[in-house]
C-alpha cells in the first residue's frame, strides 16, 4: 500500500504541489512530505560522506551538484565544509526568497549551521539564478 501511495505521489506532484502552494492545502495534506527540517536533513550528511568515502570519492575540490534540494541549502553547507569548491542546487520549483517566511527560514538554518559549526571557517557567498 505504501508503494501504491508513494507512487501516486511521485506522478501527481506538480498538483499535489500547485494545491499545497496556491490553496494552502499543506496543513491538511501532505504536510510532512513537503516541509524541511534543517536538523533532520543535516542529520543525513554523515551518511552520504560515509557512501561516498567507501567508494573512495573525495569531495575535497569537486563541484556537487544536488538535485531536488527543495528548500534546504544544510546539504550544501555540508559539502561546502567537507572541502567541496562549489555547489549547484537545481529544483524544478525554485524557492521564492522574497517572502518573509522565507527569509526566515534561510536565516534560521544558517544560524543552525554556523551554531553548530562554530569552531570551524565558514564563509557562505551566493549566486541565486532562477530560470522562468
Amino acid at each position: 500500500m505504501k508503494k501504491l501511495i508513494n507512487l501516486i505521489l511521485i506522478k501527481f506532484d506538480f498538483i499535489i504541489r500547485f494545491l499545497y502552494v496556491k490553496m494552502r492545502l499543506n496543513r491538511l495534506f501532505f504536510w510532512k512530505r513537503y516541509t524541511s527540517n534543517c536538523q533532520i536533513i543535516d542529520s543525513y550528511f554523515p551518511n552520504i560522506k560515509e557512501l561516498l568515502s567507501r567508494q573512495n570519492f573525495d569531495i575535497k575540490d569537486k563541484v556537487v551538484m544536488e538535485l531536488g534540494s527543495g528548500n534546504s541549502y544544510i546539504n550544501a553547507y555540508n559539502f561546502l565544509q567537507a572541502g567541496a569548491r562549489k555547489v549547484i542546487l537545481l529544483d524544478k520549483f525554485p524557492r521564492n526568497y522574497t517572502n518573509k517566511k522565507q527569509k526566515l527560514f534561510f536565516q534560521e538554518e544558517l544560524s543552525y549551521f554556523r551554531e553548530k559549526n562554530k569552531d570551524k571557517i565558514f564563509c557562505l557567498q551566493t549566486d541565486r539564478q532562477t530560470t522562468g
